[in-house]
């Protein structure tokens, strides 16, 4: 599927956003016509599925290399950031590749309502079903590598969930949960960024990581860790807001850990 296609799928032809292109107000969204898009002023109240797929690299102000799309939004339930189109986890000079994304699905579940990708290695990926719905489709995400049908009513109407909904989801899918929250600040007492030293030798035993992070316009975010490469110093995470499977630079992870770290795993038997 073309990102055009992508772009334009399920929307109605009679709903119609607006978008000030070079001072002249014109009809959207027809992919290549977004690239000089003022998004600012696109009203977000009526119109989430079309804006949820909008491709971000239509700022004139911000350049984005890799194709971003937004999750949609619970109305009156959740409030979006003054600027949405800038939210992103991670930066693009953070990014090395991206291996699946959401125009990259091919594999759907729940009749058909669910769409999501599988990686070359096998692994799940999804985009969360609103805008405060990570954790929701971290845990999903878990579940599908395990071939467990999808929960989703979960995956739509959570909101902010803590570490221990997510923790029970998986428990009652019959799964063995391992979870760490510290009650202290590790970077204070260890030195900068040691939260990821407690991750790490997780990482040696135990994929994915399922692990809280805290980026900018963003807020508490959870996100999959499925391995280190040590030899580059590099990540490969499955991050649901964007619906990426991504390679990241570990120092991207560690910019948005917070003080207090909060991870889980699954345990498979042998």
């Amino acid at each position: 599927m073309s990102k055009e296609d992508f772009i334009n799928q399920g929307s109605d032809s009679s709903s119609r956003l607006e978008k000030k292109v070079k001072g002249e107000v014109v009809p959207a969204l027809s992919g290549s016509d977004c690239e000089c898009a003022d998004l600012q002023k696109v009203p977000l109240s009526a119109q989430i599925e079309r804006i949820r797929t909008l491709e971000l690299q239509t700022r004139p102000d911000v350049g984005f290399k890799f194709f971003r799309t937004l999750p949609p939004v619970l109305l009156n339930t959740e409030q979006l950031p003054a600027d949405p189109f800038r939210t992103r986890v991670f930066e693009d000079h953070e990014i090395i590749s991206v291996e699946i994304g959401p125009q990259d699905y091919r594999h759907s579940a729940s009749d058909g309502r669910l769409r999501y990708g599988i990686t070359s290695d096998g692994r799940s990926v999804l985009q969360q079903r609103s805008w405060r719905g990570s954790a929701a489709a971290a845990v999903e995400m878990i579940r599908l590598d395990r071939k467990l049908e999808p929960d989703l009513l979960y995956l739509e109407y959570s909101n902010s969930d803590p570490l221990s909904k997510s923790i029970l989801k998986l428990e009652e899918s019959g799964l063995k949960v391992f979870s760490l929250q510290s009650s202290v600040n590790l970077n204070l007492l260890m030195g900068e960024c040691r939260s990821f030293a407690v991750i790490e030798p997780i990482l040696e035993h135990h994929t994915p990581v399922m692990v809280t992070v805290n980026p900018p316009l963003l807020g508490k975010h959870a996100l999959l860790i499925d391995g280190l490469k040590q030899k580059s110093d590099t990540l490969v995470v499955r991050d649901p807001f964007h619906g990426w499977s991504a390679e990241i630079y570990r120092d991207a992870l560690e910019r948005i850990l917070p003080d207090k770290i909060e991870v889980l795993f699954v345990k498979d038997d042998p």
